[in-house]
């Protein structure tokens, strides 16, 4: 079913408030375009974490850092390596399947210098040798495999996660004092691209980092934002673009620049489930014989 998300910004469609409204989104793009161009302009120092890169940005002036080096990519490899054996095992026949993955063993042994990459080697020689030796596949062998590389895990991710957070926390760092800008004029967009989850890191640094700032009085949640799907430099300008315009009008309208942050309609209608549903239980405790 070709079903796709519709957008209300033209309703209502017709009658004497579909011209107000067309005006409104009309004068507000024209607002929100030229925040876009003071960001270009280098008004803004904005920082964009886009896949394995943290991009610093403040008018013309551009930077690409790798943030998830080479170590972080080995071991996610490494971590891919022990659940691609589980697949195999399962796919193909044991007198296929061993020899394969045991040339994968041989070769973990050589990367001395991948944290952890020894010892999923010998896990996995371990498991193959009861495959191997019984030719079969059986679930207690693949628990106890699993249950190996469990700590194993752990502390390659905490390695990973170490990692990250420092190259971050570094570029951060040299980025902000080379442009002297305050933290006012400074947002951080976390794009979620096509893996939302593996990002939520990059947002909590930028959080920590941000609040460690002392020239602000709005909270990081004004001035760190993540984007949905968002996969390129032009979406991060467009988001910041129209979290300035908000903050204009939610201060001006509703005495709070996180005003328009909100759900308002959410909001209130909280308060207004709440009464729907009292009286949802009234009328059927009226209505039971």
């Amino acid at each position: 079913m070709n079903l796709k998300t519709e957008s209300t910004k033209s309703k209502p469609d017709n009658g004497p408030l579909s011209i107000v409204n067309e005006q409104f989104h009309k004068h507000y793009n024209n607002k929100k375009k030229q925040y876009e161009k003071a960001i270009l302009r280098g008004d803004i120092l904005l920082f964009v974490r886009l896949d394995s890169r943290l991009i610093s940005m403040c008018g013309d002036k551009l930077k690409v850092h790798d943030i998830n080096t080479k170590k972080y990519h080995d071991l996610k490899a490494l971590t891919h390596a022990t659940l691609a054996a589980y697949y195999i095992l399962s796919a193909l026949d044991i007198d296929e399947a061993v020899p394969l993955l045991r040339s994968w063993t041989k070769s973990f042994q050589q990367c001395n210098d991948i944290i952890n990459c020894a010892e999923v080697s010998i896990l996995m020689d371990r498991l193959l040798d009861k495959v191997e030796k019984n030719n079969s596949l059986e679930y207690s062998w693949l628990l106890q495999f699993t249950q190996g590389l469990e700590p194993l895990f752990a502390n390659m991710m905490m390695q990973a996660a170490n990692d990250e957070i420092d190259n971050i926390v570094k570029t951060l760092d040299l980025e902000f004092k080379i442009h002297h800008k305050k933290s006012t004029e400074t947002y951080l967009v976390v794009l979620g691209g096509h893996q939302p989850r593996y990002k939520e890191l990059a947002k909590l640094v930028f959080k920590k980092w941000y609040n460690e700032l002392d020239d602000h009085i709005v909270d990081a949640e004004h001035h760190v934002r993540y984007l949905e799907g968002g996969s390129s430099l032009d979406d991060a300008i467009s988001l910041i673009a129209t979290v300035i315009t908000d903050r204009e009008l939610a201060q001006l309208f509703l005495g709070s620049v996180k005003g328009l942050d909100q759900d308002a309609l959410g909001i209130i209608g909280e308060k207004a489930l709440e009464k729907y549903w009292a009286h949802r239980e009234v009328s059927r405790s009226t209505e039971l014989p």
